[in-house]
């Protein structure tokens, strides 16, 4: 061992290279589970922004109908009096009448959280834990499920089948 060679028998390097290439594909899909980790994050970034943006178009839609209603509200009751005296003394050209103007009695929608949403908004689950903590976690699971196929496939009983679950890749986060 202090030359790093192990000797081993057959039975014991075909476990070794089961335990090896089962860490090579616990990899693989560690991996695959930090992209769609990040794709996900990167996903909830944007909307959140897009939520931002929908609520901010929703506040300038409601001011703007507002607006719109003061506009009405003072053309009612300061322009149209004025133009029927107009019409009053005859002063208005034929067949010229002023259209009535209605006004706008909805309003934009405001964005609400479902419950589970404000909870994470809230404070829900913290940041994620560093790169070096991952690769520990990461580690142990490979060594764990090494050790369980290496006795599976010696014949001794085994606690677990050691098959990655959503669950334990949750964990490993």
């Amino acid at each position: 061992m202090a030359r790093r060679v192990l000797i081993a028998t057959p039975t014991t390097l075909l476990a070794l290279l089961h335990s090896v290439g089962y860490g090579w594909q616990q990899e693989r899909v560690a991996e695959s589970a930090q992209a769609v980790s990040e794709l996900g994050r990167e996903l909830h970034g944007r909307l959140a922004k897009l939520s931002t943006l929908i609520a901010t178009l929703g506040n300038r839609l409601n001011s703007t109908v507002k607006a719109y209603n003061e506009t009405v509200g003072s053309y009612e009751a300061r322009v149209l009096p004025g133009a029927r005296r107009f019409a009053e003394h005859g002063a208005v050209s034929s067949g010229a009448e002023l259209a009535e103007v209605e006004q706008i009695t909805q309003s934009a929608r405001d964005v609400r959280l479902a419950p589970d949403d404000e909870r994470a908004v809230a404070g829900g689950r913290g940041g994620r834990p560093p790169a070096a903590a991952f690769r520990r976690r990461r580690m142990i699971f490979q060594l764990a499920c090494a050790a369980a196929n290496e006795r599976r496939i010696s014949g001794l009983p085994t606690d677990a089948g050691c098959e990655p679950t959503l669950e334990i890749l949750a964990l490993m986060r």
